[in-house]
């Protein structure tokens, strides 16, 4: 048995052997992103799912969401009533709809 997880940091990620689920370990792998991979900005701010599976991420330089596989990034640029790219935060419910903070 294996797990996935996937944490976006700002720094160098550590390589923890193994994670204590209901009492049982499990190996897991940690991977890094950062702008090299994708992401508008190196500072994320907050993370949420939607139940699709998409990881919506809202950082210093921008809104992103990640599939599994790659990052895309939303161009809020053309938003008018947007002061800033900075976002603070984002949530999704249970529907899918995202709503994000700046």
């Amino acid at each position: 048995m294996g797990a996935t997880l996937v944490l976006i940091l700002a720094m160098p990620a550590m390589a923890w052997p193994e994670l204590l689920i209901d009492g049982e370990t499990v190996p897991f792998t940690v991977h890094e992103f950062t702008t090299r991979e994708g992401l508008p900005q190196n500072s994320v701010l907050s993370l949420a799912q939607t139940p699709e599976g998409r990881l919506w991420i809202a950082t210093t330089g921008g809104l992103a969401h990640f599939n599994g596989q790659a990052f895309g990034i939303d161009d809020v640029s053309t938003i008018d009533e947007l002061e800033t790219s900075r976002f603070a935060q984002v949530a999704a419910d249970s529907e899918g709809n995202v709503i994000a903070a700046c």
